[in-house]
């Protein structure tokens, strides 16, 4: 319990599920950068609540930066601006050098297949280590299931869910989640 004190956590939510103002996300992105760039020795948790957005995000901090990199200094060397998942690459990459980071994200199994054959989802995404929550594990093709079909309850509702770990899947119940009715799944 005592090494949970040495983990600092920083929210990217473009989707506004959990943080509602504008500026919160490009304010935790820039504090995720200066956490890079810094000395620190504690462990870092990154949550990305919704891929695509976090991306599109990436593109128009690129394209910004460069505007405003463009009016102050119109005869210096262009840098280049990486594209939203080529930066979100280059970030990973920075992280895995120190050693002391991790990325949890955070959406739904169809945007994430979308990314499935990019090279930083398949250096860094351990598809064997997830956890899904509520119904459908049955019918999606993301996430290989490891259990006996007797075993895997399909539609076991919203406050139910499956960490699926390396050989193993479990089906776990969720602290705080309320039951959403059946027309509202």
């Amino acid at each position: 319990m005592s090494t949970l004190k040495k983990i600092e956590t920083i929210l990217l939510d473009p989707e506004r599920k959990i943080l509602s103002g504008k500026n919160e996300l490009k304010e935790n992105y820039e504090k995720l950068t200066e956490t890079i760039k810094a000395k620190r020795t504690n462990h870092h948790v990154c949550f990305i609540l919704g891929l695509d957005r976090f991306i599109n995000f990436l593109e128009q901090e690129c394209s910004q930066d460069k505007n405003e990199e463009d009016n102050e200094n119109e005869e210096d060397e262009e840098e280049e601006c990486l594209e939203g998942a080529e930066k979100l690459e280059a970030i990973i990459k920075q992280c895995e050098t120190k050693k002391n980071f991790s990325f949890i994200i955070v959406d739904v199994a169809s945007k994430m297949k979308e990314h499935n054959y990019d090279e930083w989802y398949s250096q860094n995404v351990m598809e064997n280590n997830v956890i899904w929550v509520g119904n459908g594990i049955e019918d999606q093709y993301l996430i290989d299931v490891n259990a006996p079909r007797k075993e895997v309850i399909d539609n076991c509702g919203c406050s139910f869910g499956y960490i699926n770990k390396k050989d193993k899947t479990i089906l776990l119940k969720l602290l705080e989640m309320k039951e959403k009715r059946e027309e509202d799944e």
